[in-house]
């Protein structure tokens, strides 16, 4: 039942992360697009846009944030992995468990002031591009709830005796 469970679970998650991912990565390569117009149109238009160096740190936010989510995702975030892996299996469970409830609870924390900021600001206007300021912020909230439902994923995988395992390997 709990395998069976954890398999949906994966299925859903792993499509969810590859659409988060793709969103993700066309965040950087937009990001990359813009700076460079910016470049382009500086120094040889000699036109600097107003709009850009705000955009490109907007995008930043959104591709950052949604990767971090994704890291979790995929089990690549940062951890002690030569300590881990030195431990036997149930420890290995454990500290899984464990490493999981803290990035549960920092996605928890993401979640919770992610969402005040953006009701905070979202009736204030980002003057170079026009649009609600809690647009910047709401990657928070967003990459929170993705990081807690991963961590809740990993979670389960370790108390049903699973190993965690690193996604789309």
């Amino acid at each position: 039942m709990v395998t069976a469970l954890l398999g949906r679970m994966a299925l859903v998650f792993d499509w969810i992360g590859r659409i988060v991912l793709w969103i993700s990565g066309a965040g950087l390569v937009g990001m990359t697009l813009v700076i460079g117009w910016h470049v382009f149109a500086r120094r040889v238009l000699n036109d600097t846009p107003h709009w850009s160096e705000t955009s490109s740190v907007l995008v930043m936010f959104w591709y950052s944030l949604l990767g971090a989510a994704i890291g979790v995702r995929a089990n690549i975030h940062i951890g002690l992995v030569f300590f881990r892996d030195q431990l036997p299996r149930r420890g290995r469970l454990a500290l899984d468990v464990l490493i999981n409830l803290i990035v549960g609870a920092f996605g928890a924390l993401l979640l919770f002031y992610g969402q005040k900021m953006v009701g905070v600001t979202w009736n204030q206007t980002i003057p170079t591009v026009g649009i609600p300021t809690g647009i910047r912020y709401l990657p928070f909230p967003i990459a929170g709830a993705l990081i807690v439902l991963f961590a809740i994923e990993h979670i389960l995988q370790a108390l049903s005796g699973q190993e965690v395992k690193r996604a789309w390997s």
